[in-house]
Order: structure tokens, then sequence, then C-alpha cells
């Protein structure tokens, strides 16, 4: 539901740019056995937001990659072939869809984003920069491994809308602080101006 409800507040951010024989990517970040325990597992969790978002009217692409990305995911959830979230076709024949696929893979996001801009430079096939990231009560505000990640994406070349939720308000406001911390850091400290310092705050929190 809250990726579903992201996706659909977001549209003009994370679809609607696209051409249809594009591909969708959802990076799930943080990701560990309670997203990647079994192909059950999976098809339970994502499954439903296919078929939503697949049956949206203005929904224009025909593929869905969701990548679940952590140094806890498990390895056997690793060595696993990307599993099929596909709705079967005689429960929803509206579907456009063509493929909808979730993959997992042990890292530290800071470092896959780095091999991504690496083979996008090379032109090399099989990563994608996201559509859209997030990060299910990750707990940044407990966590000192997390500030690398965020750092690494306010400094993508490209805007990419990040989801945070939290278990409580506290959380999420704690969250929010660190968050301001390593904004002020990444942008403020490499001698950009305040108002490029306040318009990266801006677009963050509007994400």
């Amino acid at each position: 539901a809250t990726l579903a409800e992201a996706c659909s507040r977001l549209s003009n951010y994370v679809y609607k740019h696209k051409d249809k024989n594009e591909v969708f990517v959802v990076h799930v970040v943080g990701a560990d056995h309670v997203e990647c325990q079994s192909n059950e597992t999976v098809k339970s969790m994502f499954s439903p937001f296919v078929r939503w978002i697949g049956a949206m009217s203005d929904f224009p692409l025909e593929h869905i990659r969701i990548e679940l990305l952590g140094p806890n995911v498990p390895d056997h959830a690793v060595k696993r072939n990307p599993v099929n979230v596909m709705p079967l076709q005689n429960v929803d024949s509206t579907l456009k869809l063509k493929s909808a696929t979730v993959l997992c893979k042990n890292c530290l996001y800071h470092d896959y984003l780095k091999e991504i801009a690496k083979c996008t430079q090379e032109n090399t096939k099989g990563t994608m920069f996201p559509d859209l990231m997030i990060m299910f009560n990750a707990g940044i505000w407990g966590y000192d491994e997390w500030k690398p990640t965020l750092d690494s994406m306010c400094c993508l070349d490209h805007e990419v809308p990040a989801i945070i939720t939290a278990y409580t308000v506290e959380e999420a406001e704690d969250d929010a602080e660190v968050i301001e911390e390593v904004i002020a850091a990444s942008f403020c400290s490499k001698e950009k101006s305040e108002a490029q310092c306040v318009l990266s705050k801006k677009r963050l929190w509007e994400a």
C-alpha cells in the first residue's frame, strides 16, 4: 500500500515521462529476510502492487523490475532466479504489463549505485538506475551505516524520488534530523551556494 501510494502521488516524477518499452525500476533499499525469505514471500508482498499499478489507466510502461537490496539480504535469496510477480492473465486480462520481476542482491546501496554508474558509463547491460527508491522502516537515526548511502543518493546526477518510512512519528522526526545533516554535509560543504542547498533539501522532502 505504501509503494502504491508513493507511485500515485509521484507519478509525474517516477513513470509518466518514460516510454512504454522502458523498464520501471524500483529499489527497495535496506531489504532483508522480511521481504526476501521465499518466492511465496516475494509474491505475496509485491504481486498486489504490480496488479494495482499495471491496471492504472495512466501507467504507460510494459515492464516492472523491483530490486530488493541490502547487506542483510540472505544468501539463498541472492542465488535464486528473479521471481515472476505478474498476475495470472486469466485473473486479470486488463493488464498492459508484459513482465514484472523481483530480484535480490546483497550489497551496500552506495556501492551498488557506484556499480550502476560504472555500467552506465561503459554502456553495460544488466543494471539500471532506479525510478523510485523506498526504505521501509529503515531506522536511519540509529545506524551510521545509512549516512554514506544517503550521501550517494544526494549525489546522483539526476533526481530520483526517495520514500523513507518509520514505525512512529518520533522515529520519523529522528530520521529527518539525520537526513538534514547528510544533506548539509553533502551539498553545502562542496562549495555550493546556500540557495542550492535549500533547493536540494526542498526536493528531497517533496519526494
